[in-house]
């Protein structure tokens, strides 16, 4: 799942509100026993990057703040993007 939206996301034209909470509970969902490759989290990292950019520019509505930051979040207690 997961792997699916980043792709989806990596390649859309404008990303919105929905699409941070989307991919914040992709992630947030992913089993502990699973095991991220390093080509997904790299695109992942390619995908926040992006996000963070386009937020702040100023492309998201203020209510998104909080999707924004929860993503942040999930994104800082998962293993998979801790430097090793």
């Amino acid at each position: 799942m997961a792997k699916e939206l980043v792709e989806e996301l990596i390649y859309a034209k404008q990303l919105a509100g929905e699409d941070l909470w989307r991919l914040n509970e992709a992630i947030f969902n992913v089993p502990e026993d699973d095991v991220i490759k390093h080509q997904l989290s790299s695109r992942l990292f390619q995908l926040v990057t992006r996000i963070r950019k386009e937020y702040q520019a100023g492309h998201f509505y203020a209510r998104d703040q909080g999707d924004y930051l929860a993503l942040l979040g999930t994104l800082q207690n998962q293993p998979f993007s801790a430097r090793q």
